[in-house]
């Protein structure tokens, strides 16, 4: 049976935090570097269709991929703070369930997607500071320019449909599928450090095999434009899909190895 303790839970997390400190320090300095270097060559080194200008709309779409790909990646990155063994022997070692202890490394990923999205702003405001400094007339905040990319796209006609309702919902449950397969692969592979490849590499597998099949399997189609009851059908067939992940995901955690396997199974 599954206990959780709230209170018990926080202490968890409060241990969690604290070991992952390190971690979260260099995670942020890697993405304030990378998108720094990313936004002075798209907005200095590069022009984009003739244009400094246009190089940002390459930086917006940079900032806004990278958190993307931090939320759906992030379960899959919920032990890379750990080194070695004996790391994942305290964990499950600790006055806790498993479930608390499953959650409190699951929800890492929205740290890191909090430290992903802090390090753009950082180097937004630092690339800002070196083109004024520099004297360039076209500078701007990538933030800004992003924002109105969003703007722009919920007023243009032809892409009014990715603000319909059951657009956004689908994108929601495509989110949620994908992180409860890259949960399953995170603690499925007990290589830490590539797990997510292996899981992408599965998730195109599916992809190709869903390609084949589609004309045939409407169940699994999130279409906009479909009717009420198929869309209902898609959305309940991926929640419940990734549902069945997430207990896997968590029974897989339960039956983490030290030593003698490549899988916990």
């Amino acid at each position: 049976m599954i206990q959780f303790n709230l209170c018990r839970f926080g202490k968890v997390a409060k241990w969690s935090l604290q070991g992952d400190k390190r971690y979260y320090v260099k995670t942020f300095l890697q993405f304030l570097v990378v998108m720094l270097l990313t936004f002075l060559f798209f907005s200095m080194v590069v022009k984009v269709n003739g244009n400094h200008v246009n190089g940002y709309r390459s930086c917006a779409v940079a900032e806004f991929a990278v958190v993307i790909v931090n939320i759906v990646l992030g379960p899959a990155l919920m032990f890379y703070s750990m080194e070695g063994k004996h790391d994942m022997q305290t964990l499950m070692m600790l006055p806790a369930s498993n479930f608390e202890k499953y959650l409190a490394r699951y929800f890492n990923w929205i740290i890191v997607v909090a430290i992903s999205f802090v390090a753009c702003l950082g180097a937004d405001v630092i690339q800002y500071l070196i083109h004024t400094l520099l004297g360039h007339d076209y500078t701007r905040f990538v933030t800004s320019v992003l924002g109105d990319l969003f703007v722009r796209a919920a007023n243009d006609v032809h892409t009014s449909q990715a603000t319909h309702p059951r657009f956004i919902l689908s994108m929601i449950v495509l989110v949620i599928w994908f992180q409860s397969l890259y949960a399953v692969g995170a603690t499925l592979f007990r290589s830490r450090k590539f797990n997510w490849v292996i899981t992408t590499v599965a998730l195109i597998l599916i992809g190709m095999l869903f390609v084949k099949i589609g004309d045939k399997f409407e169940a699994v189609q999130l279409n906009d434009h479909s009717a009420m009851l198929d869309y209902i059908t898609g959305v309940g067939f991926y929640l419940v899909w990734a549902t069945i992940n997430f207990c896997l995901s968590y029974r897989f955690f339960c039956r983490t190895q030290n030593i003698g396997k490549i899988v916990n199974l």
